[in-house]
């Protein structure tokens, strides 16, 4: 006689082995979620890692002030910014476009200061002294380049307010502070440099400057300031500006109230 078979959904499993396979699809579920949670947080903990960078490669170490990477952003923001309204004033927009400035600043007397806190110390010293200049709401002050001691300001405002007698009266306060800040210094040194009898102690800055005219790239015009800061430091003067002749060709004069 043959044997009767029994239904599949009849066959009896053992506890144990229920259990067991119990437990490892649970340990399964919890590993693999386990997984993915560290997988997240490694996840989360890079993206902050590389924000954090990202912020800390914009900005200059020693003077805690946006570098030369960040200038570039910055005023390639600006510009862009600048030829939208310009578009729109072409369509009948009523309102004006900014006026943008480049200001290149270099610092004088360096040497003093170096003979007066040592060839590093002062050096320093004198470089962080431009991060504590006063800076119009809206501007950016940012050191060139790690290691130099040129500095540029980007100077955007309304072009009825802002105008070259404005930047005059900007430079003026900057010959000030940074005369009155480092005086404060000088007055705290061990050694103190050389000077005749009338010389100030104090370093002083060269500026030069560039106009943004619808033409020039964010690099353009921080070269056309540099290069109005070359012409400065070359004929003892200060405050030249950089602008495009009447033959396209880029002149430079002195900065002047009436214009």
């Amino acid at each position: 006689m043959s044997e009767k078979s029994v239904p599949e959904s009849e066959v009896s499993i053992p506890y144990e082995q229920v259990r067991k396979t119990f437990l490892h699809d649970a340990l399964g579920t919890v590993k693999n979620h386990l997984q993915r949670r560290e997988a997240e947080e490694k996840q989360k903990s890079l993206i902050a890692e590389r924000d954090e960078y990202k912020g800390l490669s914009n900005i200059d170490a020693l003077t805690g002030l946006p570098n030369g990477r960040q200038l570039l952003q910055d005023l390639k923001s600006r510009i862009q910014t600048i030829n939208r309204q310009e578009l729109d004033i072409e369509k009948g927009d009523r309102r004006s476009a900014p006026n943008l400035y480049v200001l290149f600043m270099d610092i004088n007397n360096f040497k003093d200061f170096n003979s007066a806190f040592g060839p590093h110390e002062g050096g320093d010293q004198a470089i962080k002294l431009m991060a504590h200049l006063p800076v119009r709401p809206g501007d950016l002050l940012a050191r060139k380049n790690d290691g130099g001691d040129e500095f540029i300001q980007v100077i955007e405002g309304d072009p009825h307010t802002l105008n070259e007698a404005s930047l005059l009266e900007l430079t003026n306060r900057h010959q000030k502070n940074i005369g009155d800040m480092s005086s404060e210094l000088f007055a705290k040194a061990s050694v103190l440099p050389t000077y005749t009898k009338d010389a100030t102690r104090k370093i002083s800055l060269t500026f030069g400057f560039a106009k943004y005219d619808g033409t020039q790239s964010a690099e353009d015009l921080i070269a056309q300031a540099g290069l109005a800061l070359s012409v400065a430091k070359e004929n003892r003067g200060s405050n030249i500006i950089a602008e495009r002749n009447d033959q396209n060709a880029i002149s430079y004069r002195t900065l002047s109230k009436a214009a």
